[in-house]
């Protein structure tokens, strides 16, 4: 581990021992953030929600050397459980394809569980646990920097992280991957894991009826859905595109593109911490703008589970 990194863990070894936050050791009786994860099958309608709750501290540990792309250029030493294996938690009837992962920061990220070549790539970890020399400690060094240097909200970590080792994810742009993008850059500690069935969950977005709308959504669906909602669905660390106000009643064509492709040198100060996509296009914008237009005007189509889920 290099000085930097211990500096950066000594530090927040330093801000575990304020109140609130402990060393690795016996559990309290009431467990703190980011040791209980829920996980429920997401209803149709007002149907109430049925969650089943895993305590990560009562789940076998197992150590583990890892790549980390929030910690780039370090090899971490963790202890914690596998992803795949709070997937075997719920029982599911084989119509969900698609579990949203929920963090406490906002971010909300679709992770296709039956892709198994995704699920090799990225073998996503829930660490636990870090060793710093021979102690386990279950404060984790705090993220001030994303990909490329971006400045983005300092991410904290409350008894987990979620780790993945490759910036590749199954919805994004192989030109995003290689400018340094991955929606997992951003994410602090996993709360929640929600099953859903792809085709119908997306429905909820895919609303356009021209091929410049069309294109829109996919826009959305690659760069924007991570972070933002639409009405209140989807990602919370970034504005909702509708709600209260719509987005494109602010914003033209050319400002979201100079605003989606670069970024101010002032950002930080105004709380402008979006990533700017270097693989975005102005048509990709102008597509983008034209969903978000029609969206704003047309009837939401919320979300409906399978009879099956």
């Amino acid at each position: 581990m290099s000085l930097r990194m211990r500096l950066r863990v000594a530090t927040t070894l330093l801000l575990a021992l304020l109140p609130g936050v402990a060393l690795a050791g016996p559990a309290p009786v009431e467990p703190p953030p980011g040791q209980v994860i829920k996980i429920w099958i997401r209803p149709s309608g007002s149907a109430e929600r049925k969650y089943t709750e895993v305590d990560l501290s009562a789940k076998p540990k197992v150590e583990v050397t890892r790549e980390d792309i929030q910690y780039p250029g370090e090899k971490m030493k963790y202890r914690g459980v596998p992803l795949r294996s709070l997937l075997e938690v719920m029982e599911r009837t084989g119509r969900s394809d698609l579990v949203l992962l929920h963090f406490e920061n906002g971010m909300s990220v679709p992770f296709p569980i039956d892709d198994l070549e995704v699920l090799k790539t990225l073998d996503p970890f829930i660490a636990t646990e870090l060793k710093v020399n021979d102690l386990w400690i279950t404060a984790f060094p705090m993220v001030t920097k994303g990909p490329e240097g971006h400045d983005v909200r300092p991410l904290k970590f409350q008894r987990n992280k979620l780790v993945v080792a490759t910036k590749v994810h199954p919805f994004t742009t192989r030109a995003a991957q290689a400018d340094g993008f991955s929606p997992f850059s951003f994410t602090n500690t996993l709360t929640g894991i929600e099953y859903v069935r792809a085709d119908e969950w997306y429905k909820q977005f895919d609303v356009g009826r021209t091929d410049g709308e069309k294109a829109g959504f996919v826009v959305f669906k690659s760069h924007c859905q991570y972070c933002h909602s639409v009405r209140e669905v989807g990602g919370r660390y970034g504005i909702d595109f509708v709600k209260p106000a719509p987005v494109v009643e602010r914003v033209g064509v050319h400002a979201l593109y100079l605003h989606v492709r670069y970024r101010d040198r002032d950002a930080p100060e105004k709380g402008q911490m979006m990533p700017f996509f270097k693989d975005v296009t102005k048509d990709d914008v102008t597509a983008l703008h034209a969903w978000l237009t029609f969206l704003t005007k047309a009837r939401p189509v919320p979300y409906v589970a399978p009879p099956s889920l």
